[in-house]
């Protein structure tokens, strides 16, 4: 009902400040509207910020909003002919030859418009209507923000003598940094400023508009009962909240778009940085490759500059004669050291010559002592076993068996046959174990009672325990079982 009965303007122009694309220009090309300055001042009056500051908002001063004196002046229609017995209603096409419709009115016509005219006392100021309903808005000015944040922890950038610390790392954050997020500022700025001034301007055309021509809602609002008007009420606040969460929601999408589109500009500076980085250490390697040597020979040439400098010094100042002689003595050592190099290159051929038969001759030497090795291996494995070796190795298995119990009794091939304390054989295939076999070749039996040195009978508890041994070796998995793991 609120919305059929209000006055319609007409649609406002897209802003296409609010979007995200007219903040694109901070981080790359510069945008259209910062280079029309002069437009700029005479709309919002907001420059663009020479030295870093605190807060680019706190220097915008907005007019205030207009007061009820400037929409509605007088109540006097300057239109009206006090001689007139109807007056005629001034609206926005009063400029228009209006004969032909004045032409067929006749006198039964005028008396109604009479009756439906208002008076200009009885017009209603729309802020009149607001107080009548009790809705109040925000004043719009600048207002101290709350601190949703911690405080910020940087410094102003000076150094101990009172000069602005400009280094390269601050430079560096400053360009990639700090001019992006004061742009944004600077631009958020402007916009708000100039979107605040559009809605005061047609705050006041809506105001001036329903002034001139009382919307019938106010009429039927002071006209309502007690029941309608706590109802229309009603309306009211559920339309003022929903303006207000629509002013949100735009606020806050104008607000991420414009913190994404930063967001993204400086994603695109972190990448160009980490390009330029490893470009810089892949220039810092060659020069690190190269640089210490061409110091070293800088220092070197430095060095040999200075000494020919104090020569060429003290030759300007020694006597020309004593000149002369130094020059011939010069000469003739020249001469000499010509001769000893000569001599030295003879030396040196000689010396290169018998270093190449001494390696020859320690070829040859080395070749003579493999032999001589090779020679001895082949004598100590052929030949024999004295006694007392014999009787080392024997008295080295008979502490073996003494310790373990087990002795080789047979090798056959890749099979063995050995016995534990002379009771058990175990026979086994020595070439099955730790190899690709699927199955080991494997066997055990009870030998205590055919020995010929005291014999043991077999009892049917000896010959079960063999048996359940013979089953669990038997299983056992070739791949995954060693001898000691079989002999343990």
């Amino acid at each position: 009902m609120i919305d059929s009965l209000s006055p319609k303007n007409n649609p406002f122009k897209g802003r296409k400040s609010l979007h995200v694309g007219s903040a694109r220009g901070l981080l790359g090309k510069r945008p259209i509207e910062l280079d029309e300055e002069a437009e700029l001042e005479e709309q919002d009056g907001v420059k663009r910020l020479k030295n870093h500051q605190a807060s680019p908002v706190k220097n915008i001063r907005l007019q205030n909003p207009p007061s009820k004196e400037e929409t509605a002046p007088t109540l006097v229609s300057p239109t009206k002919n006090r001689n007139q017995r109807s007056p005629v209603r001034v609206t926005r096409f009063g400029g228009i030859d209006d004969e032909t419709v004045t032409s067929v009115l006749d006198r039964q016509d005028s008396d109604e418009n009479d009756e439906e005219d208002e008076m200009p006392g009885d017009r209603l100021h729309l802020q009149d209507f607001l107080n009548m309903t009790s809705i109040r808005f925000m004043e719009l000015t600048t207002t101290k923000r709350r601190q949703t944040v911690a405080p910020s922890i940087l410094q102003d950038g000076s150094l101990s003598d009172g000069r602005d610390d400009l280094s390269l790392e601050r430079c560096v954050v400053a360009g990639a940094c700090t001019v992006p997020t004061l742009e944004l500022y600077q631009h958020s700025c402007r916009e708000l400023k100039k979107y605040i001034s559009e809605g005061r301007r047609i705050v006041k055309e809506i105001e001036t508009d329903t002034f001139e021509e009382n919307p019938p809602l106010f009429r039927e609002y002071i006209s309502a009962t007690p029941e309608v008007k706590a109802l229309m009420d009603n309306q009211f606040k559920n339309v003022k909240t929903h303006a207000r969460l629509l002013s949100k929601a735009m606020w806050y999408e104008w607000r991420m778009k414009l913190q994404d589109g930063l967001k993204e500009g400086l994603i695109r500076i972190l990448d160009d940085l980490d390009t330029d980085d490893k470009f810089l250490q892949t220039q810092a390697n060659l020069l690190r490759s190269v640089l210490p040597k061409m110091v070293e020979n800088y220092d070197v040439l430095r060095e040999q500059a200075q000494n020919l400098e104090e020569a060429a010094q003290e030759l300007a100042d020694c006597d020309p004669g004593e000149l002369e002689a130094a020059r011939d003595d010069l000469s003739r050592l020249d001469r000499d050291i010509a001769a000893k190099k000569k001599q030295i290159a003879e030396l040196r051929k000689l010396y290169e010559d018998s270093e190449k038969d001494v390696e020859s001759l320690t070829t040859k030497k080395q070749l003579c002592i493999s032999d001589i090795k090779e020679a001895e291996k082949i004598r100590e494995e052929c030949r024999g076993w004295t006694s007392a070796e014999i009787d080392v190795i024997k008295a080295r298995v008979d502490a073996i068996e003494a310790e373990h119990g087990w002795s080789v009794s047979g090798i056959k091939g890749t099979m063995i046959s050995m016995t534990y304390r002379r009771e058990i054989e175990l026979v086994f295939d020595i070439s099955a174990f730790g190899g690709s076999a699927t199955s080991l070749k494997i066997d055990l039996w009870y030998i205590a009672d055919s020995r010929d040195t005291d014999p043991l009978p077999r009892t049917a508890e000896k010959e079960f325990f063999v048996q359940c041994i013979r089953n669990h070796v038997c299983t056992l998995a070739p791949g995954r079982t060693t001898v000691s793991d079989v002999l343990g």
